[in-house]
């Protein structure tokens, strides 16, 4: 058993040893800054403050905005991949989880957006999954029906199936123990390696194929949305919110009106128009047409009009 006055000092020597943490390797501003109490102008996180490269501005109103996310984990993921020579068994954990989650993001931006494009129904109120494996199947289900020679290649779907056979359910680097507490790499026996310079050749395949074909989607001002209604961020907000909603027999256009008022969507509900087909209910914003609500057997689909020949 220590003193109190020794573990006090003891504590306060570990702060200052740890200083040296804080400021590796970036952030070079704060190299002569004290800790023991917060300055003023760093007092508050979403105040702006005047190292103006620092100050991050948030906002999800223009076409892409997956963007940010995206990108800010595929380069948080290649500035860990740079720093982990310095120690690689620690660092390999937000590595594997930040890299496991870019694929899952991109994957899901990439089934919503081409199957919009090629006008793919997408089942309505169909439960969100983590699993990598069951989005690449569904990827490469688009890409085999549409010839999207690419996602259809196993070298591409390889990365993907590898990457969710180490982490299934994305929690395995992201916790050290399981929720029963048992450790998620508890046999002793075996030699659990991640050769992060593979990773980083498969993450740059991966992020080469899958960002240039988004970029000419929908994050640029010749892409396949720009002059079209899903050039709105909010149309395509709107479209997400549907695709999550639960509908039910002739309630369709009720529904519809009802996530519009509930949102609050910045759309003129005026400009929401319906109309009866023997397709199923479409709903038309203004002059251009969004979709229409389809029901197959007792199950409900959101399919555009596709925006390739």
């Amino acid at each position: 058993m220590i003193s109190k006055e020794t573990f006090d000092s003891n504590w306060n020597k570990g702060i200052e040893d740890y200083k040296k943490d804080c400021t590796y390797p970036f952030l070079d501003l704060e190299s002569n800054n004290s800790w023991s109490k917060v300055a003023d102008e760093w007092e508050n996180i979403i105040r702006a403050g005047s190292a103006t490269n620092y100050n991050a501005a948030i906002a999800q109103d223009e076409p892409g905005d997956e963007y940010s996310y995206e990108m800010g984990y595929f380069k948080a993921f290649k500035v860990i991949c740079y720093s982990a020579k310095e120690d690689s068994d620690s660092l390999v954990m937000p590595a594997m989880f930040i890299a496991r989650h870019f694929i899952e993001l991109t994957l899901k931006n990439l089934i919503f957006n081409l199957s919009i494009i090629f006008g793919k129904p997408m089942q309505i109120g169909q439960k969100n999954t983590h699993d990598i494996k069951k989005l690449c199947d569904e990827l490469r289900e688009i890409a085999l029906q549409y010839n999207l020679t690419p996602f259809a290649d196993h070298s591409f779907s390889k990365i993907i199936y590898q990457m969710g056979d180490i982490s299934p359910k994305s929690d395995e680097y992201r916790y050290p123990t399981k929720n029963n507490g048992e450790w998620n790499f508890q046999d002793a026996d075996a030699t659990h390696l991640i050769n992060l310079m593979a990773l980083n050749h498969n993450m740059n395949y991966f992020y080469s194929l899958t960002q240039s074909l988004l970029l000419l989607i929908n994050d640029s001002s010749d892409s396949i949305y720009a002059e079209t209604a899903y050039g709105n961020a909010y149309i395509i907000e709107f479209i997400k919110i549907v695709i999550n909603s639960k509908f039910k027999d002739n309630k369709v256009k009720d529904k519809i009106k009802e996530i519009i008022g509930t949102h609050k969507l910045p759309l003129e509900k005026k400009n929401m128009l319906f109309k009866e087909s023997n397709d199923g209910m479409e709903i038309d914003y203004g002059n251009e047409d969004l979709f229409t609500i389809v029901q197959q057997e007792g199950r409900f689909y959101l399919k555009t009009d596709g925006l390739i020949e």
